[in-house]
């Protein structure tokens, strides 16, 4: 099996993600031996989301673009996104990510851990 999972969906708090934490250790324990992958990653804003127009309506005044995707930068969008649309904050999302690698790795070893690109180091405290 892969497992994919998406944190920071809008809507969703510390409590929430909380449970989704614990829910994914509990999926990782029961089925360790069945489970190839698991990618574990912020929302990312993506074009054609409605995630994406809203984040447009909030820049509107600072991005002076002619044509409707000419400044699209998925984490910036992102960063805004989680700024003002989400209970729950980036950084939060990040250190839970960290903490489900550690354990993960933990439980089943052999088991791949994506968070597509995070930098691990920087959301343990080792920079």
């Amino acid at each position: 099996m892969i497992l994919i999972f998406v944190m920071g969906l809008p809507g969703e708090t510390v409590e929430t993600m909380r449970g989704e934490e614990q829910e994914i250790l509990w999926l990782i324990k029961k089925y360790r031996e069945s489970i190839y992958w698991v990618t574990v990653s912020p929302l990312l804003i993506t074009i054609g989301s409605q995630a994406l127009d809203d984040c447009y309506k909030l820049l509107s005044g600072d991005l002076p673009k002619k044509y409707p995707w000419e400044y699209y930068n998925p984490l910036l969008m992102t960063e805004k996104y989680f700024k003002h649309f989400c209970s729950v904050g980036l950084d939060e999302v990040y250190k839970t990510i960290v903490r489900l690698k550690k354990e993960i790795s933990g439980i089943a070893p052999r088991i791949v851990f994506d968070s597509k690109g995070l930098d691990m180091a920087r959301w343990r405290g080792d920079k």
